[in-house]
């Protein structure tokens, strides 16, 4: 089973550059597997569509 892990905290790295660019490739479906909320991070999880 593919997973992706994706911990989130409210932090601004440099000048605010995108992590993220323009995706040129189809989206990718993703199912929630769990949310974890702490009062400085987020945790997430989600299980890859086939």
């Amino acid at each position: 089973m593919n997973e992706i892990h994706l911990d989130v905290a409210p932090l601004l790295l440099g000048s605010g550059v995108r992590l993220f660019g323009p995706l040129h490739n189809p989206p990718v479906e993703l199912e929630k597997l769990r949310v974890i909320a702490a009062p400085n991070v987020t945790h997430l999880a989600f299980r890859v569509v086939k």
